[in-house]
This record gives C-alpha cells, structure tokens and sequence, in this order.
C-alpha cells in the first residue's frame, strides 16, 4: 500500500506532444522531472522551444525559471519521485500489430531507478491488460520489487489532440484507474490540478485502456463510412459536399468529413483493439474493414488525380504536381503517419515532377528523401500545372498570394474541400 502524497515529486517519461504539456502542467503545483532519452528534445526544451511546435516559448521559459520543472536526459532523476507518469509511443510494426518495444523499455528503465511506494501511471495508449499483463512483470523483475507491495499502477489515458488550440489539458474530461482505490485516490489528486473538465474513474485498469483504445477506432470508422459514400457520390457525379451539407441539417447526424486518415493515432489505435480482439477469438471485420477503406484512400487520391490530368489533356511526362500541406491534420506539424506521402510515393515512383511544402514545416523536418523536393512558401509566386493540397492550415487559407498561386494553376485537388469558396477554377476536385 502506498503511503499518502501531500505533495509528491512527480516524473514524467517522455516529453512529446502528451509528456512536456503534462509536465508543464504539473510544475504548476509539483516539483517535476521531465526525462527523455532523446538529446534534441532535451536541448530544444531546455533552450525554451516545444520540439512539437505545440507550446509558446515562453511558457516552456516560463515554467523552466520557476524552478519547479526540470528536463533531463538522465533518467535516474526518477529515483527522487514519487510518481511516475509514462507517456512514450506506442506504434505498429510493418505488420500493422502493436510495437510494445519503447514501452518495455521504459518499463525495464522504470525499473533500475524506482523508488519503494512509488505509484507508475501509464498514459501511453494499449489494447486492454498490457498495463497489468505486460508493464508490471517487466518492472517486478527489473526492479526486484513487489507490485501492490512496494510499487502500485494506475491507467489514465492521454486524450491531446495536436493543433487543438480549444481542447487542452485543462479542458478535457480526464479517465483515470488503478490498482486499489487508494491509489485511485493518490491519481485523483494529482490530475485534479491539470483539468478543470472533471475526473471520471474508470471501474478498473483494462476499461480505461479500452476507453482509450475505442476513441479513436470510432472516429476512424466514421471517416472510413464518409470516404466510402464520397467515392460513391462521385462516380455518380454528385457533390458530395453538398450532400453532407444537406444531411448536417438532421439533428442527430454525425458532422464527420472524408479524408487521409494518419497521425499516431487514429490510424494506429484499431489496430490496437484488432490484435486484442483476436487474441480473444474474434474477427473484427468492421474495424479492419474501415481501415482497409481510409488505408486505400491515397491510392484512389492518386488514380483520381492522374485520370484528371490525362482527361485534361496534360502531358504526364511534362507534368509537374505541387503537394501542399504534409502534416496530417490542419494546423499542425506534426508528420508522423501523414498519408499523403504514400500519395507522394506514388507520383515520385510513377517518374511525376513534383514539389513539396508546408508553411509550418522546416526542411530540417522531413525525411531526407523527400528533402530535394521541397520548397519553401515563397514558391507561390509562380504558376502551378497541378497543386493537391494534403491539409489546408489556416495560415494557408490567409496567404492571398497563395490563393492567387491556386487560381493560376491548371487543376486543383484540395482533398478535404475547405478552400473550395476561395478557388474559382473550374477544374477543382475534393472528396
């Protein structure tokens, strides 16, 4: 049983777009040690700059000068807390099944520094059990500590969502679990000074991870419905955009759009959730149904846009293809999973010319293949045979001579349609 935190030290692992607001958050009230094991976040932070281009600087200044944050490449720093929250990656392999290997290691790492009576809350997302079945064993026998005995764990999944200037930490309902309801208490109490939302207590570990898991496999299912009635609607020559307009006006619709679908979760979770369910003797063929639909949609982007062009009397070999917006959701930078370089992939292995760019990308950024096509945002300045636009940010939407550089291109595939009042070329295509 762990003893009672008046005010407990608190460490986080793992300092990307869910550990350094978390940590942020918490320096607030709590002495906090954030560690990472990666150098450039490190330096970054420390120097006063969100690597994830999420926080201000001078928040992260801010809470650094106050003393109560520390950040840190050494995890032994987690030897002084007495809570330790994990939020580390949880990605897919090739095969689409749940790559646990960063969480082990954070969990074999936990373990050489933990401190008797110590709580670990995982915030990192899993399929149900992995918290019980897969984390604890690894830090037992690291550790050589008794879980329930010396050391106790908690569940409370993270719910940030990148670019989301309206839903921050403070905002959003917070899910939380433990192993007793002592150690429920000792998590209500630290998480009460990050949200104003509220606190709902999950009934036990593995159904707040399904809670977690089932968030984002939902929204992923619904995007797959809205990319599958787009294809329909357009092979019938029907907008589709004013068809969800018209349906919007039912109380009860669902206001979902079509779309790529990547990031580092919505198109990873229903993996999650596919593997547990067939570890329980289960098929799950609406999950995996939805996720071969949004897994096909930048191969139907790239048809859709090559037809066009040929339709329009442009030479392919000629042709050049100016990519626009490569993060995976509007207003953001991130790049992890971002679909529309599986669309990139394609025109680059069909020998098409392209460019590439993002206002709120740096070039340092991307992947090193794709270096030598990109360009920064003065390109605009000239004319555009063809420009598919990924995402469109809003500060794509203000740049007037972005605006202009689209209405002297010859064609224009903006995938999700929101500039669609700003183009007035008549060849415009979205989903």
């Amino acid at each position: 049983m762990v003893k009672e935190l008046k005010r407990p030290k608190i460490g986080v692992l793992g300092l990307g777009y869910v550990g350094l607001p978390l940590a942020i958050k918490l320096s607030k009230n709590f002495e906090t040690f954030g560690v990472d094991k990666n150098s450039f976040k490190v330096n970054a932070i420390n120097s006063g700059t969100d690597p994830s281009q999420e926080l201000d600087d001078e928040i992260i200044s801010s809470s650094l000068n106050s003393g109560k944050l520390k950040i840190s490449q050494d995890l032994g720093l987690l030897n002084k807390v007495d809570v330790i929250i994990v939020a580390v990656p949880t990605p897919i392999d090739s095969s689409k099944k749940p790559d646990l290997n960063i969480l082990k290691q954070a969990c074999y790492d936990i373990g050489q520094v933990v401190k008797n009576d110590c709580i670990i809350i995982f915030e990192s997302t899993v399929y149900p059990g992995v918290t019980e079945d897969i984390c604890v064993p690894i830090i037992e026998k690291s550790s050589n500590l008794i879980w329930r005995k010396d050391f106790n764990v908690g569940y409370s999944p993270e719910r940030i969502n990148p670019g989301d200037q309206v839903h921050g930490l403070e905002n959003i309902v917070k899910i939380v679990s433990g192993d007793s309801k002592r150690t429920v208490e000792q998590i209500m109490q630290i998480y009460s000074n990050v949200t104003d939302t509220g606190i709902y207590v999950a009934e036990s570990i593995k159904i707040a991870e399904a809670a977690k898991v089932i968030e984002n496999t939902q929204r992923d299912l619904n995007i797959a419905l809205m990319n599958e009635l787009s294809i329909i609607f357009d092979k019938a020559n029907i907008d589709f955009s004013k068809v969800l307009e018209a349906a919007k006006t039912k109380w009860n619709f669902a206001p979902y759009t079509p779309g790529l679908v990547g990031g580092h979760c919505i198109g990873v979770d229903p993996y999650y959730l596919a593997y547990f369910a067939e570890a329980n003797n289960f098929h799950p063929d609406v999950i995996l149904s939805g996720r071969r639909t949004n897994e096909g949609m930048a191969d139907y982007i790239f048809n859709q846009v090559i037809k066009s062009c040929l339709k329009n009397g442009l030479n392919l070999t000629d042709l050049v293809i100016d990519v626009v917006g490569l993060s995976y959701k509007e207003n953001c930078s991130d790049l992890r999973n971002s679909k529309i370089f599986d669309v990139i992939d394609m025109f680059i292995e069909a020998g098409i010319k392209i460019n590439i760019t993002d206002p709120l990308i740096n070039f340092e950024e991307i992947e090193e293949k794709y270096q030598s096509y990109f360009k920064s945002a003065d390109y605009f300045d000239w004319t555009s045979d063809v420009v598919l636009v990924g995402v469109a940010h809003d500060e794509l939407h203000d740049m007037q001579h972005f605006i202009e550089f689209l209405n002297r291109s010859k064609l224009v595939f903006d995938i999700k349609g929101s500039l669609s009042e700003k183009v007035s070329l008549p060849n415009f295509w979205s989903l």
